[in-house]
C-alpha cells in the first residue's frame, strides 16, 4: 500500500497536479530535490490512509477452513523458491538446480493441499453423516446460500452511462491518430 501511495504522489508532482498545493515548475532533472522538499508534506497527507496490518484480522473464507498454518508456511516457502528460481533463469530451464527445487516443492505443496482438503471434507462428511440437516447447512454456508446480497447505489443505467462515457473518451483521444499498421507474423 505504501509503494502505491508513493508512486501516485510522485506522479502527482510530475504531472503538475499535486495533492498538497506543491506546484512543480522545474525540469525533470531537479525533480529529486523538489520532491525531497515536498516529501514531508506528502508524507503528512499519506498518514490518514495507512492502516496497521495488525489491526486488520483477515477472515478465512468458509470454503478454506481446511487451509491451516502449515499450508500457509508451505506456500510462503514455495514463493521464496519461485523467486530464487526466477532469479536463476527461466522457469522452463529444467537443468537449473533452483528450478528443480522449485518444481519439486511445488508438486509437494499441491499434493499437501489436495490431501488436506480431502481429509478435511472426508472427516466433515463422516462427522455429520447422521445429521443430514447439519451437513446441508454446512454446504449451504460454503456455497453462499442464504447470504444477503450487497446493496449498491449504482444501478444499470449509471453503469451503462459510465462505460459509454469511457468509450467516447477513448474515441475522442484517438480520433486524430493514424490508422494502425500491421505486419505479417514471421513463419
Amino acid at each position: 500500500m505504501r509503494c502505491m501511495h508513493q508512486y501516485s504522489e510522485k506522479k502527482n508532482v510530475l504531472s503538475n497536479r499535486p495533492k498538497t498545493g506543491v506546484v512543480w515548475t522545474g525540469s525533470r532533472k531537479s525533480l529529486g530535490s523538489e520532491f525531497h522538499v515536498a516529501g514531508p508534506v506528502i508524507e503528512k497527507d499519506r498518514r490518514p490512509y495507512e492502516r496497521s496490518t495488525s489491526s486488520i484480522r483477515k477472515s478465512r473464507r468458509p470454503s478454506n477452513e481446511w487451509y491451516d498454518d502449515s499450508c500457509r508456511s508451505a506456500k510462503r516457502h514455495l514463493r521464496s523458491l519461485e523467486r530464487a528460481a526466477r532469479r536463476a533463469g527461466p522457469l522452463s530451464d529444467t537443468t537449473l538446480p533452483a528450478v528443480i527445487a522449485w518444481r519439486t516443492e511445488r508438486r509437494r505443496y499441491f499434493d499437501m493441499v489436495q490431501q488436506k482438503r480431502s481429509e478435511y471434507w472426508t472427516a466433515r462428511i463422516d462427522s455429520e453423516r447422521l445429521q443430514p440437516h447439519r451437513l446441508w447447512k454446512s454446504f449451504d454456508r460454503i456455497l453462499g446460500h442464504g447470504q444477503t446480497q450487497t446493496v449498491s447505489d449504482i444501478d444499470a443505467s449509471v453503469l451503462h452511462r459510465f462505460f459509454d462515457d469511457k468509450v467516447a473518451g477513448v474515441r475522442d483521444a484517438t480520433a486524430g491518430a493514424p490508422p494502425p499498421q500491421f505486419s505479417a507474423a514471421p513463419v
